[in-house]
């Protein structure tokens, strides 16, 4: 599993105002007094080195689920406001699950959901306030997670992928140049396909 955690399309662009402390590359003081959340921003750990990746034996937690999903609907807060994105792919849930308020048996229903669906996106979650240490234990009942070799991951917390743009970045006017001639974009993709165990999940 991989832990994404989205500030907006992109990646982090370096900038001479960044430093590198004791082999860790951080982002500039001014982008790290701007962010409302600093504990997510993303550093690099030059010197840091991870053991090799041991084979583990993967125990798909949708096997878990509930197929009518009572657990999800018994945690939700109110009622449930989603929508099919397209009948076959994809899932919208608008309001009536907060991720982080889930028991065990609403996230095996939850990894079923994931798995018939391909792509669920929730909004308005509260895991960014939550911090790191919590969403790492979040995503651990699902699997190992995966350390991505090359990318920023908050300090303390290789287990992270950030995807975030720095303050000024227009992300919807980039998305907007993106499609301004075309419907689709290829750039989607599945991280770390050459692991020997891909990540199978991506929060």
């Amino acid at each position: 599993m991989s832990i994404y955690q989205n500030k907006g399309a992109g990646f982090v662009h370096f900038s001479e105002e960044d430093e590198t402390v004791d082999g860790v590359h951080s982002l500039s003081k001014n982008e790290q007094a701007l962010s409302k959340n600093p504990e997510w921003l993303p550093t690099w750990n030059l010197t840091e080195k991870y053991p090799k990746i041991l084979p583990f034996k993967h125990i798909d937690r949708a096997l878990f689920g509930d197929l009518e999903y009572e657990n999800l609907f018994k945690a939700a807060d109110g009622e449930i406001n989603y929508r099919e994105i397209t009948p076959k792919f994809g899932t919208e849930v608008k309001s009536g699950i907060q991720l982080s308020k889930l028991d065990d048996k609403a996230k095996d229903d939850l990894a079923l959901l994931v798995a018939k669906r391909g792509v669920v996106v929730l909004r308005n979650q509260d895991l960014k306030e939550k911090g790191p240490a919590f969403v790492k234990e979040w995503g651990e009942y699902f699997g190992p997670l995966h350390i991505h070799p090359t990318s920023g991951a908050p300090a303390g917390f290789p287990e992270f992928h950030i995807v975030y743009r720095k303050a000024g970045d227009n992300a919807k006017e980039n998305v907007n140049k993106v499609f301004a001639y075309r419907t689709q974009n290829i750039i989607w993709h599945s991280d770390a396909t050459y692991e020997l165990q891909p990540p199978g999940i991506t929060p």
